[in-house]
């Protein structure tokens, strides 16, 4: 029979797309963009890349079917060749030779969309705001050229609203956030989510009044919730009106939706200008902590941290009540249902889920859920009908997806293969470049299979490796597919085709760091853990993405080769701090180059005075250890584990427990023994004879 999930799993979720109008905002001043704070920025480099590449090819895409010239020009091809040149440069890291290259032939055609999106991505990580003005220019010339025809023109102004958000996120700077959110409500009026943003914006620039203003904007295009009234009575409450930001700060608390948390934050943020200021202000501390924790929202927190903390009954109890004073909130009914079914009673989250429906009919989990409990009771059928009527109410377009997967394994589940099948090929057909389309076409195999239909089902899979061959993730498929039937010599053979399409690929752009990581899962597969090791060596030293191939090379036990890629990520990016901290880690668990690394972390708080404590403490920490330097080490261990929630808290306890041994300080050593066990007992096991 077919398992529930897919055979993979599930990559970020699709970008939903927005916005129909469109108008251009005119470009923003150098000074206007960007969060200058390097540890932000660096955190959102490869994603911010992949995103940029994404609408490149659609850019390039367009400018090659609106060129199509009958005779290419001289200054054409240098164009071409000099792009092409700058791509190579940037893929081989040599961001000022690519840059170089882009920016010569901008000097020969600055209308070039292509060369402008290139040049944004490259400069994006120092200069957002130069970014910007090259990634507006990319979709001016493309729309000067398309008159709006052509489809890529769509992929753009998203990706370019993407960037406004970006950059108005988070508010450090109030007007530049504004300035962001006005070009990108110029490219997309009716997106209600910018309108409420701006909203916040507005708020922090102390414009009250334009503040209400735009929250009501958003909730007229539908961005109706507990964040956009919060808002509202904020900006009431900064005006002294004092009823109307009661009744917004009600709403908000009480708002009928799943997610409860980030209203309660929003309420309590701490601050001098913070919202809480502002309520405590108006209606007083006492009033201010009545209101929350007697609010739905406050209500369904507590029950669900009682049952965190081990009290299911209670929990269960503060939420049934909270149900209960709030007839309106059928998101209650699910967290009641929620705990209701953690407790192993199915039949009274059924009841709630059931309870949600008629409170509200447009209730996005209640459906899901009731599938859910079909399902794991056997009832397949009456699980598919409940997924079906859950996918046009959920909003998320993955949720849709998900379910929609979920309705076809159950109805393959119940013997109406076709039914599952022609439910996946009705979605496939209407979105086959979707990047959800891989993982339901494997699916639609699988279900043919479990219908005894292999033949069609081989066929489909041997369909995925054609579409595309410079890909791993066909072949990996179709090789399982076979591994699985007995047929090993299908089966390797699948993967040595593989792996000669790779390694031809590779060496046609050995800078294109897929084919590596690619290769290394195929390599591995087959057996062939050296060639593996290599693949990831050399994708590691030769491309950009240093980070993932480091991080392979450990997980696959291989240190000292990883350690190699550290070193170069760290040369070829000395100010990273991801690099460098990668690097004090790796060179403590090895034991190299400690006093060189002990100076780079030192010197990231000077650096970045703004950085994050925690990952420096610890690996600092780490560094003094393995150095000897015993007393200093626990220094930092003490403040590495004041805080909450720490990150592998047992091996910092292990750690200050070795460290006091070594200062003969046993009966200290023993507790934090004591502790790193708790918290981890597998991974510390061998300390048990320490404590006795």
């Amino acid at each position: 029979m077919i398992g529930r999930k897919g055979w993979f799993t599930r990559s970020a979720a699709f970008v939903v797309a927005v916005a129909t109008v469109l108008l251009f905002g005119a470009t923003i001043a150098a000074s206007a963009a960007g969060n200058t704070y390097e540890q932000k920025r660096k955190s959102r480099v490869e994603r911010n890349a992949q995103e940029a590449r994404v609408a490149e090819k659609a850019v390039s895409t367009l400018f090659g079917i609106l060129k199509q010239p009958k005779k290419i020009s001289s200054a054409e091809k240098r164009v071409d060749q000099l792009y092409s040149e700058g791509l190579q440069y940037e893929r081989a890291g040599q961001l000022q030779a690519a840059l170089d290259r882009f920016q010569a032939a901008l000097k020969i055609d600055f209308s070039d969309p292509r060369v402008h999106m290139a040049i944004g991505r490259i400069v994006e990580s120092q200069d957002p705001a130069l970014a910007l003005f090259h990634y507006q220019n990319a979709f001016r010339f493309s729309i000067a050229a398309a008159a709006e025809k052509v489809p890529a023109l769509e992929v753009m102004r998203r990706f370019l609203i993407g960037r406004y958000l970006q950059y108005a996120l988070p508010m450090d700077d109030p007007e530049v956030s504004i300035q962001l959110l006005q070009q990108a409500i110029a490219l997309a009026p009716d997106d209600g989510r910018l309108h409420a943003h701006l909203a916040s914006a507005y708020f922090l620039k102390k414009e009250f009044e334009k503040s209400i203003r735009e929250s009501r904007n958003a909730i007229a295009l539908g961005v109706n919730n507990g964040t956009v009234h919060v808002n509202l009575a904020a900006a009431f409450a900064q005006l002294g009106k004092k009823d109307e930001a009661r009744k917004e700060l009600e709403t908000a608390l009480n708002f009928d939706e799943p997610e409860i948390s980030v209203v309660l934050d929003q309420v309590r943020q701490e601050g001098p200008s913070s919202r809480l200021t502002t309520f405590k202000k108006l209606l007083g501390e006492k009033e201010l902590k009545r209101l929350v924790e007697e609010s739905a929202k406050g209500m369904l927190e507590k029950g669900w941290k009682l049952k965190k903390d081990g009290k299911a009954e209670e929990g269960i109890a503060i939420v049934r009540k909270a149900a209960e004073k709030y007839p309106e909130h059928s998101y209650a009914e699910i967290f009641l249902g929620d705990l209701l079914r953690a407790a192993g009673d199915s039949e009274g989250a059924k009841a709630a889920y059931e309870e949600a429906l008629k409170r509200n009919p447009a209730n996005q989990l209640a459906y899901p859920r009731l599938g859910d409990l079909a399902y794991d009771e056997g009832e397949f059928l009456e699980a598919a009908r409940d997924y079906a009527r859950g996918i046009d109410l959920l909003q998320g377009r993955w949720d849709q997806v998900d379910i929609l997967d979920r309705t076809a394994v159950a109805l393959a589940r119940e013997g109406r293969h076709e039914d599952a099948v022609a439910l996946l090929d009705k979605w496939i057909d209407l979105n086959p470049n979707a990047p959800e389309a891989f993982e339901l076409t494997v699916r639609r195999a699988g279900i043919l299979a479990d219908a005894k239909k292999t033949h069609e089902a081989e066929m489909v899979l041997r369909k995925l490796v054609e579409k595309n061959k410079e890909s791993a993730a066909g072949y990996i498929v179709l090789h399982t597919f076979y591994k699985e039937r007995g047929n090993e010599k299908k089966a390797r053979q699948v993967l040595n085709d593989g792996i000669v399409v790779l390694e031809s690929a590779r060496d046609r752009d050995p800078l294109n760091a897929a084919y590596y990581r690619d290769l290394a899962r195929l390599y591995r597969m087959a057996g062939r853990e050296r060639d593996a090791v290599k693949a990831l060596l050399d994708g590691g030293m030769l491309t950009v993405e240093k980070r993932y191939f480091s991080d392979a090379l450990f997980a696959a036990g291989q240190e000292t080769v990883a350690y190699r890629v550290v070193q170069a990520w760290v040369e070829a990016e000395p100010r990273n701090p991801e690099a460098l901290l990668s690097y004090g880690w790796v060179s403590a668990r090895l034991g190299r180059n400690l006093d060189d690394a002990l100076a780079k972390i030192s010197a990231l708080e000077e650096i970045y005075p703004e950085l994050d404590k925690a990952p420096i403490l610890r690996t600092r920490g780490y560094l003094r250890f393995a150095k000897g330097e015993y007393e200093k080490a626990i220094a930092d261990f003490r403040e590495v584990l004041k805080g909450k929630d720490v990150a592998q808290a047992g091996f910092f306890h292990r750690l200050w427990g070795l460290a006091a041994e070594q200062l003969g300080r046993k009966a200290e050593a023993k507790e934090h023994f004591k502790k790193a066990l708790e918290l981890d007992p597998e991974g510390n096991a061998d300390l048990r004879s320490r404590v006795g």
